[in-house]
């Protein structure tokens, strides 16, 4: 098995100078930062779709009771209906006989 993974031998990483490996570590920080600012962004953005949803649900409470109760219904067994044909980009496997004159 290592003979087909590794037909060659694997190369050997090259010395790093000092510059070599502070601009490294300075790179590893610049992006641990950028994935924590998105990381935060993220979360902001769900909690004012979070609190935006909060609001409309306090005001369809006030505005029509009954509406809210439907709106907060759980309704049981929801499953995905099997019977969905997924959208696909290939071509049917029955193709379109325009020479069908049998029209029923």
């Amino acid at each position: 098995m290592r003979q087909i993974l590794y037909q060659q031998e694997p190369r050997q990483l090259p010395e790093l100078t000092a510059e070599d490996m502070d601009r490294h570590e300075t790179i590893l920080r610049a992006v641990k930062i950028h994935r924590l600012q998105e990381s935060t962004r993220r979360r902001d953005e769900r909690e004012a779709k979070f609190s935006a949803m909060e609001k409309a649900y306090a005001a369809l409470e006030k505005l029509d009771p009954r509406l809210f109760e439907e709106a907060c219904k759980m309704e049981a067994n929801i499953t995905f209906p099997r019977q969905m044909r997924v959208p696909t980009e290939t071509p049917p496997t029955k193709i379109w006989d325009y020479l069908d004159t049998d029209k029923k």
